[in-house]
C-alpha cells in the first residue's frame, strides 16, 4: 500500500449522509459514525493512533469513486424499508490534504460537500441544508 498523496486540488467523490434535525436546523451526519459534518468549514479526519488518513489503517473520510456506488448503498438501505435511513443526502464531496485511493474510491484528510440530493424529508430540508452548507441542494 502506498502512502497518501498530498492533494492540493480537490478530489471529487460521492457519499451518503444521514440528515438530522438539530437546534439550528437540519444538518449532515456521517453515514457510518453519526458525527455531525460542520457547516461552513471543512470536516477533518481524526484517528486516535496517528495523523489520518494512513495507508496501513482504515481511518479517513470516505468517498466512493462514482455516484452509482453511493446509490447502491442507498438502495441496500431502502430494501430495508428506510428504517432509520430517511431523510438521506446523496452527493458529491470534495476531498483534499492527504488522500489515499482504495478499491471503491478514496479516504481523505479534509472534506466538504459539493452538491447534494435529498431523499425523503419534508419541504424544509433542502432549503435549510442549502442555507447552512452553502451548496446546491435538490429534493427528490
Amino acid at each position: 500500500m502506498s502512502e497518501p498523496a498530498l492533494a492540493v486540488e480537490p478530489v471529487v467523490g460521492w457519499r451518503l449522509w444521514h440528515v438530522a434535525r438539530g437546534a439550528e436546523g437540519y444538518r449532515l451526519e456521517s453515514w457510518a459514525r453519526g458525527d455531525e459534518w460542520p457547516a461552513g468549514r471543512r470536516a477533518e479526519a481524526h484517528c486516535r493512533r496517528h495523523a489520518a488518513p494512513l495507508a496501513a489503517h482504515h481511518c479517513g473520510i470516505y468517498a466512493f469513486r462514482t455516484r452509482e456506488a453511493a446509490e447502491r448503498l442507498l438502495a441496500r438501505c431502502s430494501r430495508g424499508g428506510f428504517a432509520g435511513c430517511r431523510p438521506v443526502a446523496v452527493g458529491a464531496v470534495s476531498l483534499w490534504g492527504r488522500v489515499i485511493p482504495h478499491s471503491d474510491g478514496w479516504r481523505g484528510q479534509y472534506a466538504y460537500p459539493y452538491e447534494l440530493v435529498v431523499v425523503g424529508g419534508d419541504d424544509e430540508v433542502a432549503p435549510d441544508l442549502r442555507r447552512r452548507y452553502a451548496v446546491d441542494v435538490s429534493p427528490v
